[in-house]
């Protein structure tokens, strides 16, 4: 997730997703699309997140609830909330409503197969995401090595696609430092100040800024939530960044 790819087979929802997009945040979408090229060759524009705004929705009387302080051996109350969304998921009926209280979710929900409404509790802010945070890091030379097990896709995307200006826009990866996205690179000798490099082969992210003292989150996950079949049309995922 930050991130993470919100996707659907069904026509209506990949309208409604579009939507929630452009309103929140997607991290997958890359600012290489609309940016200038950058001043370090081969690197990747980073994309800021967007601010999540005020919401207060309407909470019906059989909503399910999740929060990250909460267990998944709960009951899915208020009171007693699950501690992850694919619980709620599991637990839900068709047009029932989860509800997520305050804070970040680093999870794929998987699928989603009943009409659902997702959404964050009154004046709450709720991200999910695609990431882990990273904590253990070793100088190398100017640059900082934390192991790193990727299991993105490393060509899952027509290469027609790709701006020339930008050969690697393509990758998966994304790292971030304290919540500000950081250029990715083509290799490891390209790494510096602000930019960073995912060796695959030897399981390893280098990045060129001193981590200490910040928090260091890279994305891990390939999606976020996907509805499927038409039991799924009619579904709402509003007011989460993802």
């Amino acid at each position: 997730m930050s991130t993470a790819v919100l996707r659907t087979t069904n026509r209506k929802l990949a309208a409604l997703a579009a939507v929630a997009i452009l309103l929140l945040s997607l991290v997958a979408v890359r600012a290489w699309l609309r940016e200038e090229p950058s001043v370090l060759p081969n690197a990747t524009p980073p994309q800021k997140a967007v601010p999540l705004v005020d919401t207060n929705y309407p909470i019906p009387a059989n909503a399910w609830f999740v929060s990250p302080t909460g267990s998944d051996t709960n009951a899915g109350t208020l009171s007693a909330p699950f501690a992850t969304i694919s619980k709620a998921v599991g637990k839900a009926a068709n047009g029932d409503t989860i509800v997520l209280r305050a804070g970040t979710y680093r999870e794929a929900v998987g699928s989603v197969f009943e009409r659902l409404t997702f959404q964050p509790y009154p004046h709450e802010k709720v991200w999910l995401k695609g990431s882990i945070v990273l904590t253990s890091f070793a100088p190398s030379g100017a640059n900082w090595v934390s192991s790193f097990n990727d299991t993105l896709c490393q060509n899952c995307y027509a290469s027609t696609a790709i701006d020339p200006l930008y050969p690697n826009a393509g990758l998966p990866e994304q790292l971030f430092i304290d919540g500000e996205p950081v250029a990715q690179v083509a290799a490891a000798n390209q790494v510096g100040p602000g930019t960073f490099y995912v060796d695959v082969t030897n399981q390893r992210l280098i990045m060129g800024d001193n981590p200490s003292g910040h928090v260091v989150e890279a994305s891990t996950l390939p999606q976020a939530i996907q509805f499927n079949t038409s039991g799924a049309a009619g579904s709402v995922f509003r007011g989460i960044g993802v």
